[in-house]
């Protein structure tokens, strides 16, 4: 993608290459939601599935791509020290924080937002985006970075846009005037993502529900992670496929052996 995503190589800012037309495997983004207490997170990791951890989901989560557009004090500080990719609010490449700044630290991306119309919304399919739509929160920008990633399967944990029961998958409270602002953004962007599936499906992308008893059900399809990892199982490639030594394969390749009729 153009401008949309850079880093600092420590000499000049460079372009991060995530886009994709099309990514084999699923797309696993985790939210905060209170729900994600409940799942054995260590069934979230494995082959055929990149998992996309947003916010103060880690620790809890160890990702493959980790999600933050808030000011980086409002996460844990070992992300540092992480070395997968970290996906940051464009100009918080200055903040400083345990005395570096943040674009010195490794495998740190820095996302260009924008406060765009919605119709915009859309530019992360193309390899020219040079910037994302900002609607004033981490979800919606965490659902186009993972389309312009090319997945075609995305599933959503911990989305239960609802803090009825409690406010976070880790206990933590909040006061009632963020709790009262939380519900409203929980409100806004379930009418958002019933809004926006059809055009999500006209791009052959389906988002998923990974979350029990969320009303995202209503509209989503539901699979349980369970349910979802038996699927990758069976799907996946000659699974029990022998291991061969180079010596063996150039021999098998001297002889006649053609790559395609060896498993």
């Amino acid at each position: 993608m153009s401008k949309a995503l850079q880093h600092w190589n420590g000499i000049s800012w460079k372009t991060s290459e995530f886009y994709r037309k099309y990514t084999m495997g699923k797309a696993i983004i985790v939210c905060g939601g209170p729900s994600l207490a409940k799942i054995d997170t260590t069934k979230l990791l494995g082959p055929g599935k990149t998992v996309i951890g947003m916010n103060t989901t880690y620790p809890l989560v160890r990702p493959d791509i980790w999600f933050g557009m808030d000011n980086p004090r409002c996460y844990d500080r070992n992300l540092l020290l992480e070395p997968f990719p970290k996906i940051y609010r464009g100009n918080y490449w200055k903040k400083e924080v345990q005395g570096h700044l943040l674009r010195d630290v490794p495998n740190s991306h820095f996302m260009s937002i924008y406060k765009q119309k919605e119709e915009d919304y859309w530019k992360c399919f193309n390899e020219d985006c040079d910037s994302f739509c900002w609607q004033t929160n981490s979800f919606m920008a965490v659902i186009a970075f993972t389309l312009s990633m090319g997945f075609k399967d995305i599933y959503l944990v911990g989305c239960d846009l609802s803090n009825a029961e409690s406010d976070y998958f880790d206990g933590r409270k909040l006061i009632e005037e963020e709790r009262a602002s939380n519900s409203r953004l929980h409100t806004q962007l379930y009418a958002w993502l019933r809004r926006i599936q059809p055009k999500v499906n006209s791009k052959g992308v389906t988002l998923h529900s990974m979350t029990e008893r969320s009303k995202i059900n209503k509209f989503l399809p539901y699979t349980s992670l369970e349910d979802l990892n038996i699927e990758i199982e069976e799907e996946m490639l000659l699974e029990n496929a022998p291991w061969y030594n180079s010596m063996t394969l150039q021999k098998m390749s001297e002889s006649g052996v053609k790559d395609e009729d060896i498993k």
